[in-house]
């Protein structure tokens, strides 16, 4: 205790980064273990790419490099992050893409949803068919039970 109070009465301050590697410990996945010359996108203390030498460090490698919630293997754009753009169906693709979205690299998701329609062709471009039939592929159920009523599918298209 007397040391720590000696120490602040110095000015010195705690070490932020203690393994020295840009990463602040409080952000850095491995606060003790340094990044040396590995790629680390989204600044998490994870680097991108883990061989058997990292490895052997205690270090794995990222699954989501560019921090964006969508894991890299389903990630359309793994080392673009979605940062406010909307991405219904988790896919890293964006469902609009303005001019600023198009200048980082990627562009907008055509199948919002994911459900194998795409949004021009798609009755309800926001809503999955899920296990549902659409035999002519316009993205309305061929057969809507109540669950799929639920789902606001419009009633007047069955």
């Amino acid at each position: 205790m007397f040391a720590m109070q000696h120490a602040k009465a110095a000015g010195m301050a705690a070490d932020t980064d203690d393994d020295g590697d840009g990463v602040l410990d409080t952000a850095d996945a491995f606060p003790l273990i340094t990044l040396g010359g590995l790629t680390d996108t989204d600044g998490d203390g994870r680097p991108d790419v883990c061989d058997a030498a990292c490895q052997a460090l205690g270090m794995a490698a990222d699954t989501d490099d560019d921090g964006d919630g969508v894991l890299d293997t389903a990630d359309a754009f793994p080392l673009i992050t979605l940062g406010g753009l909307t991405d219904t169906d988790g896919d890293g693709r964006p469902d609009d893409c303005d001019a600023a979205c198009q200048a980082l690299g990627m562009a907008a998701d055509t199948d919002d949803d994911g459900d194998g329609v795409l949004d021009t062709a798609d009755a309800f471009p926001l809503i999955t068919l899920g296990g549902l039939t659409d035999t002519d592929g316009d993205g309305r159920p061929d057969d809507c039970d109540a669950a799929c009523q639920g789902f606001r599918y419009d009633r007047r298209y069955r």
